[in-house]
């Protein structure tokens, strides 16, 4: 094998020795990006859900039924590959546990 040759398999080896570990975590960081875009939205969940730890009035409840579906709403236009559309549905339900809550508050109220 002529000098070249040598240096051009020590390069490959080399490449191939970065280029592994890379391929390995890729798609963990490509994840960790798509969960911390998710994160905004739990906070503004988590907002919205400590209005309702106190005794709000239907005004406020329904201040908070708007902010709500303005969530929802916008968690439905998000763009995420469909391997990672679990990260999605699990903010859904969240969603639908504090709409549940709400509409029960509401209902409670006096008219």
């Amino acid at each position: 094998m002529s000098w070249y040759g040598q240096r051009g398999l020590a390069l490959l080896l080399a490449l191939l020795t970065i280029a592994i570990p890379i391929s390995n975590y890729g798609p963990r960081i490509i994840r960790w990006h798509f969960r911390n875009r998710l994160v905004g939205f739990y906070r503004h969940l988590r907002a919205i859900e400590d209005q309702l730890h106190g005794v709000p009035d239907r005004d406020v409840l329904n201040g908070l039924a708007v902010d709500l579906e303005e969530l929802d709403r916008t968690t439905r236009t998000l763009s995420l590959p469909i391997r990672h559309s679990d990260l999605l549905f699990s903010l859904k339900v969240p969603i639908n546990l504090v709409r549940t809550r709400l509409a029960a508050l509401r209902s409670a109220l006096p008219s």
